[in-house]
């Protein structure tokens, strides 16, 4: 199996889009190295890691994080975190690349201004020491350093999941 490596910013990463349910992630990527399943990891039903790539991808009830999912059975795919070098975004490497590298490639894709914001304990596995968030791309970049070490993207709060959409 050929995991996946663009993110893609509000649908997913390559062709796993968010509003997918686990047991066609399961099909699509293969067994994850290890599950949580708890209400309590960081607000989500579920946690799946791959360890190569090294990336999270998080679960949660469908309708308590959109609307959209009303009638979803199963928990939906809503968020992913990623640590691979091997991740691309807008077809460029982006994790171990220099900050201002990376601020000045997203600038050209319309992204700018991101908020810094604090990192939480629990929010880290892979260092950092620095956190920005992109509001309306829902993206995060964590650096160590001044160098991106992983980033985090999610599903919107409201509007159609990209699962559902043709």
């Amino acid at each position: 199996m050929s995991f996946p490596s663009e993110i893609i910013l509000k649908r997913g990463l390559g062709h796993i889009l968010f509003g997918a349910d686990p047991d066609h992630v399961r099909r699509e990527l293969g067994e994850p190295s290890s599950v949580v399943y708890s209400p309590e990891v960081n607000k989500f039903t579920g946690a799946w890691d791959y360890a190569e790539p090294s990336c999270t991808l998080y679960f949660n009830d469908g309708p308590l994080w959109n609307p959209s999912l009303v009638g979803s059975e199963k928990p939906s795919l809503v968020m992913i975190t990623g640590a691979s070098p091997g991740f691309t975004l807008f077809g460029d490497k982006i994790i171990n690349e220099p900050e201002q590298t990376i601020l000045s490639r997203l600038a050209v894709h319309g992204l700018v201004n991101p908020a810094e914001c604090p990192i939480e304990k629990y929010e880290c596995e892979t260092p950092a020491n620095k956190h920005l968030y992109y509001e309306d791309a829902l993206f995060s970049l964590y650096l160590l350093d001044g160098v991106v070490t992983h980033v985090c993207w999610q599903m919107p709060h409201e509007g159609p999941a990209p699962s559902m959409v043709p």
